[in-house]
């Protein structure tokens, strides 16, 4: 009885958590890790080094179930949703129970939808679905577009790249066509300019459809786009006018004032002027992140890369391409890869949290996604690991009445209790408990009861058995 009392106390605590089953848009799925574009109808743009927390909050799933905290680790939504989005304008995507809802930052639910899908409010308004097709509502949730889109990108500068019978144009955030459906492709609108293509040509168009240039191969980034000129690459600003001569065999896309340029196979960095700052030495470059760039070499055959290493702004090899793999900086740290797992290291290539994660992700506000047999964690740049469980060990720090946290060597615990929850279940479980434990009283007893009375009955049984022995030779040792 006393066993039962104690494991009912215990599972009435609360639920033990050690890691999530995927964190914002990284998953695991059948093996392998991947990074879900389910928030972005239009993801040209994301990238899985974005930073993992929109407006402060993440999604995390545990057992099936979503729920969302914040950049301290605090569990600030209750983990009870089928599904969860990144907020964006406030509000996030959620579904329960088969509705599509939308919840505000405090997990009060805002809008009940009849659609399948639902992408983040921008400019107050969002795209959503309904069966393969793509419409737009307000933030009050009415159909400002009907969902008879083929596909939609995001909101932007007033404008909405849609596709329809299988040609691209635009519409405005009131479901008018703004551009007509013409385009093989329409990417959305930056800095006044979108980029579309039509009959296998890139051009760069204004919000009224007009064509500012041809043979472009990118929309505007830094106020400059890609553009080919007779097999030759440079870069146009937002009038068409030229900014980097077209005299390069390949260029890349422009990061922290400095664009790739490749001639005769082998990369370098020029300034927007078109100078020359690093010289064309590399095989393979990478855009400039925290001052840095990820440069690589070239395997002996000719086929893929041989390692990886880093230079700064002056074309200097901060850390030598020793590397077997890496990602960009981030927060001041990179990912390197070594014995099949990944790590992270410092800009002097001192190595800060050891190759121990089969997966990991950029740092972004200080932390980073890490994975081990397809379960997520959440680490910090010391490499402390942010778990929940309701574990209560020693040196324990009160953050709220939901959530506590400790800190033991480099492991950091989070104790979770979700406040609509667990004064519920606190109550509900002692009520069990102390009804289990009066059975339990009483089963014990009526035991002792029944013993002492079997006793006193073998003890009358007896000596009515030894007076029979004195008159008969026969006793029936059954009876006994």
């Amino acid at each position: 009885s006393v066993f039962l009392l104690l494991a009912f106390s215990f599972s009435a605590e609360g639920i033990e958590i050690t890691s999530f089953d995927a964190v914002g848009n990284y998953h695991f799925y059948d093996g392998a890790y991947y990074y879900d574009y389910r928030d972005d109808f239009d993801n040209v743009y994301s990238s899985p080094g974005m930073s993992i927390f929109n407006e402060g909050l993440v999604s995390v799933c545990v057992g099936g179930k979503w729920g969302y905290i914040n950049t301290s680790g605090r569990l600030v939504i209750p983990i009870k949703f089928d599904d969860a989005k990144s907020f964006s304008s406030g509000l996030a995507c959620v579904k329960k129970d088969g509705k599509l809802l939308y919840i505000d930052q405090k997990g009060e639910i805002k809008l009940n939808l009849d659609f399948d899908e639902g992408g983040g409010f921008i400019d107050d308004v969002a795209v959503v679905k309904k069966g393969e097709l793509y419409g737009l509502i307000d933030t009050k949730g009415k159909i400002v577009a009907q969902c008879v889109y083929e596909e939609m990108g995001k909101p932007s500068e007033g404008l909405i790249a849609a596709c329809k019978d299988g040609k691209y144009g635009y519409i405005d955030y009131v479901g008018n066509v703004a551009i007509p459906f013409i385009y093989d492709f329409g990417n959305r609108f930056k800095s006044g300019r979108a980029y579309v293509t039509k009959d296998y040509t890139g051009l760069l168009i204004s919000p009224d459809g007009t064509v500012i240039a041809e043979g472009v191969y990118s929309g505007l980034h830094d106020g400059i786009a890609m553009v080919e000129r007779d097999g030759k690459w440079g870069f146009i600003d937002s009038e068409g006018e030229p900014v980097i001569k077209c005299e390069w065999s390949d260029v890349e896309l422009p990061s922290e004032g400095l664009v790739g340029v490749c001639k005769e196979d082998k990369w370098g960095f020029a300034d927007y002027s078109g100078m020359l700052v690093i010289d064309t030495t590399w095989d393979y470059i990478w855009p400039f992140s925290n001052g840095m760039a990820m440069v690589a070499t070239s395997r002996a055959d000719g086929y893929g890369i041989e390692k990886y290493g880093f230079i700064n702004k002056l074309g200097e090899n901060v850390i030598e391409p020793t590397l077997l793999d890496a990602q960009e900086f981030s927060d001041e740290l990179a990912a390197v890869y070594s014995d099949n797992l990944w790590g992270y290291i410092d800009k002097t290539g001192a190595q800060i949290i050891p190759c121990e994660y089969e997966f990991v992700s950029s740092f972004s506000d200080g932390l980073a996604v890490v994975s081990k047999d397809g379960e997520f964690m959440l680490i910090d740049k010391t490499g402390t690991i942010i778990t929940i469980s309701d574990n209560k060990k020693e040196e324990v720090l009160t953050l709220s009445p939901e959530i506590e946290i400790e800190k033991k060597n480099k492991e950091t615990t989070l104790i979770m209790k979700p406040a609509e929850e667990t004064e519920e279940k606190h109550v509900a479980g002692t009520v069990i408990a102390i009804v289990v434990a009066t059975i339990m009283v009483v089963l014990i007893v009526a035991s002792i009861c029944l013993r002492t009375y079997n006793i006193f009955v073998r003890k009358r049984r007896k000596k009515s058995l030894a007076i029979k022995k004195k008159n008969s030779n026969h006793i029936d040792w059954k009876d006994l």
